[in-house]
């Protein structure tokens, strides 16, 4: 679990915890990119900056401290948009790092001063987006999960809650390990054993983050593997469900849609977990 959105007016906010109303300092990482790299407007003086598919990224540091991570953020930005069918990203989503704890912790309490300390932000006013994170080691994992739902966000008018969660808590993990190595894994399995599939219309159900308990977190991660690792028409489900929310059509239930096109559902999701050996 990590961001709780909050609106505000056309303001949206996701970050770990509580949710907080945002001050007028928001503006201040939400200016134009090439102004903020030259400080003209009286911000963090910008050491580096680097652009990759998806995003804008300035650092605090030089960039070349987390190539790998870099290069990890434009093979999500393509993961994202081939696993779900979204084949571009309209607007870039800016990416700010800063060196330590300290220099972001300072600045974040500058720009937002009513939000408690929290390792990563992402802040979405109006069409403009923008991810704030430190150098520290949960940094990769921090990236990758605000920037999945800054990307979807980027893409789609509105993404339900479950679902963005359980697609940022699938993309948070390393590439190579997403499909087999989630912390949520071996519990999903172990349940399955007993017969137990969670129920998507209590995660279609859910209108806050407030109301979301860690199993709901777990159980919409599961849901999300067995639609990108299950039979190949529950991606193909997915991808459908996406695209009438890109189109701006009313997408009804995805759990509808589903059992529209597997026969028994319930045995299908368990047969999955139950098999899973990658």
């Amino acid at each position: 679990m990590r961001g709780l959105p909050v609106v505000l007016g056309n303001l949206l906010l996701l970050m770990p915890g509580a949710g907080w109303l945002l001050s007028a300092g928001a503006d201040l990482l939400l200016k134009p990119a090439a102004e903020a790299l030259g400080n003209g407007w009286g911000g963090p003086v910008w050491i580096d900056a680097r652009e990759v598919r998806g995003f804008r990224v300035f650092c605090r540091f030089p960039a070349d401290r987390i190539a790998p991570l870099l290069g990890d953020l434009e093979g999500l930005s393509r993961d994202i948009a081939a696993y779900l069918g979204l084949e571009t990203f309209p607007r870039a989503v800016d990416v700010y790092l800063f060196a330590d704890a300290s220099e972001y912790g300072e600045y974040i309490n500058r720009a937002f001063p009513e939000v408690p300390y929290r390792r990563a932000l992402y802040v979405q006013r109006g069409d403009r987006a923008m991810v704030a994170a430190y150098l520290s080691p949960e940094l990769a994992v921090d990236l990758r999960h605000e920037c999945t739902h800054a990307l979807l966000h980027a893409a789609l008018p509105m993404v339900p809650l479950w679902l963005d969660e359980g697609l940022a808590e699938y993309f948070e993990v390393e590439p190579l390990e997403r499909s087999g190595r989630s912390r949520y894994l071996a519990a999903i399995r172990w349940r399955c054993r007993f017969g137990y599939v969670p129920s998507l219309e209590r995660l279609e159900g859910l209108r806050s983050m407030a109301s979301m308990t860690e199993s709901d977190y777990r159980n919409a991660w599961s849901w999300v593997h067995f639609m990108l690792h299950g039979p190949p028409v529950a991606r193909d489900v997915l991808v459908d469900y996406l695209a009438t929310i890109r189109q701006g059509g009313i997408p009804g239930s995805l759990r509808e849609r589903l059992a529209a096109r597997i026969p028994d559902l319930h045995s299908a999701y368990k047969r999955h977990f139950s098999d899973w050996e990658r």
